[in-house]
């Protein structure tokens, strides 16, 4: 389900070159707590154009995020937009992060804006992300037990009860055991049957028998097919989240491209981002 923070930010003006300005969202539920934090503004008078950075960071949910920006020129009584004319940290699949910007190029988008009494409008839609779930490997969970995989490859949206997995577990092992009992009686049915003593009691034994063995084998199959279905379930959606999780990385690295953010390799092999723009007066 996709969830709506807006904030707004304090009057400001193109004369206010370095602005400083906090907005926190708290949602009524604290434990999956979200924050926006926008830092300096740097304006460009001569390319026209205004760089926001932000830091955009997640509760204890991993969430994904759409994100609009709004403008008004006459104090906040109305606002424009959303801009369109804007790169960088704006729009669909935004990842969480310290440096996040948006590049608003606003000769382009309203020549007739001047910057007087300017105040900006961000909404922010978001839901939770996939990197939340495991890839592929959450299958062997379901290997050893029915079901087990489920809740690390995917989010439960009708039936959220976290243990629901445990009905695809109750229905393999009910319907094994079913199996097992029913061939036990079918074995009991087919001694009843070479103990016969007449042809009547030997034909109902015997058909009794088959009819037996087979529920018990057909258990046995249906079984088989609920856990291999299950496993091999867990495996697609599994190889569906890794796909999109390099995706997102994929769009979320050409998002810092766009702004001048490079990533920079550590001494211990992993990345960090590094700022490059400049700012012009």
């Amino acid at each position: 389900m996709t969830k709506k923070l807006i904030s707004k930010t304090p009057k400001a003006t193109f004369l206010t070159l370095f602005l400083t300005f906090f907005t926190f969202f708290i949602l009524s539920n604290a434990l999956f707590a979200q924050s926006l934090v926008q830092d300096s503004i740097k304006v460009d008078k001569k390319n026209k154009t205004i760089t926001v950075p932000y830091q955009l960071k997640n509760g204890e949910i991993i969430n994904v995020y759409n994100i609009d920006v709004y403008y008004s020129g006459d104090k906040g009584r109305t606002f424009l937009g959303p801009i369109k004319n804007a790169k960088g940290h704006v729009g669909a699949d935004i990842l969480a992060g310290d440096n996040r910007q948006i590049l608003w190029q606003y000769g382009e988008e309203d020549k007739e804006f001047k910057g007087k009494d300017v105040q900006f409008k961000l909404i922010a839609n978001y839901e939770t992300s996939v990197f939340n779930y495991k890839n592929e490997n959450a299958l062997w969970r379901s290997v050893l037990l029915p079901g087990w995989g489920n809740p690390y490859v995917r989010e439960y949206k009708k039936f959220k009860w976290k243990y629901r997995w445990l009905l695809t577990t109750a229905a393999v092992y009910g319907l094994i055991g079913g199996s097992f009992v029913q061939q036990n009686i079918a074995d009991k049915t087919y001694d009843t049957y070479l103990n016969s003593t007449n042809n009547a009691d030997a034909t109902k034994s015997y058909a009794d028998a088959n009819k037996q063995y087979q529920i018990a084998q057909g258990m046995a199959v249906l079984a088989g097919a609920i856990w291999a279905t299950d496993i091999v379930r867990v495996g697609l959606k599994g190889r569906k989240n890794r796909i999109e999780k390099n995706r997102l990385l994929e769009k979320n690295k050409k998002m810092d491209a766009d702004v001048g953010i490079q990533l920079a390799q550590t001494r211990l092999g992993q990345y960090s981002p590094v700022f490059s723009f400049s700012v012009k007066f």
